[in-house]
């Protein structure tokens, strides 16, 4: 065996150092962290699943007991063997992030030297690359209209947008849907927006929708 790997008794005989009041005491088996280098995730980083990609990692990380490895820098005060367990754990971790993020951001993270850097180089690129987003679609949720879509087909597109803005992580109420839907609406559904704007209770999407949509059959029978 290579003498410049840690061994996985000298690993154990460790777990009872100070790795155990970090919370490192799982770090111990390296078995199960060979393991995981095989694990590939179902999908690889992309600029619009980040935040599943991010649920996912963690999931993993926090499985194997190795969440500090993403949250802080090694301490300095670890030493001799627990500073080898440390780096040793933590440049598997790093393999593992390389084989699980993918080409397209290889780049952007290549000169990371620890698994926690990583991990927040990252956290700042999709924080930028999210704000955008999130004011693009925010913008288009104030400026969608009816046109000549029905109000089942203009609803279900303003629903799909605050989804999209729910993905990445933004606090989206039917009270939110509903105000997109009416500021939407033409001359033509103007009593039935007094209506709802009027309700003294919180109305749900699909109540609004339901006036809107009989609304909608008045004005065909009309016509």
């Amino acid at each position: 065996m290579n003498s410049n790997m840690v061994s996985e008794q000298d690993m154990a005989e460790a777990s009872s150092s100070s790795l155990e009041s970090l919370g490192l005491s799982t770090i111990v088996d390296v078995t199960a962290i060979v393991k995981v280098l095989n694990f590939t995730l179902p999908t690889k980083l992309s600029m619009t699943n980040y935040i599943c990609w991010k649920v996912q990692v963690k999931s993993v990380v926090r499985g194997l007991g190795l969440d500090l490895l993403i949250s802080k820098p090694q301490p300095k005060d670890l030493e001799g063997l627990e500073q080898e367990i440390w780096i040793q754990a933590d440049h598997m971790l790093m393999v593992w992030f390389f084989t699980n993020i993918g080409e397209r951001f290889i780049g952007q993270v290549i000169k990371c030297s620890s698994s926690d850097e990583i991990w927040s180089t990252l956290e700042k690129l999709f924080a930028q690359a999210s704000m955008a987003r999130v004011l693009q679609s925010k913008q288009q949720l104030n400026n969608f209209k009816k046109g000549s879509s029905s109000i089942s087909e203009f609803v279900l597109k303003v629903k799909n947008l605050g989804a999209k803005l729910k993905s990445i992580d933004q606090v989206i109420s039917d009270s939110d849907l509903i105000q997109a839907v009416l500021n939407g609406l033409g001359h033509e559904f103007d009593p039935v927006v007094v209506l709802i704007s009027s309700q003294q209770r919180t109305m749900s999407l699909q109540d609004a929708q339901y006036l809107l949509m009989l609304h909608e059959q008045r004005i065909e029978q009309l016509n």
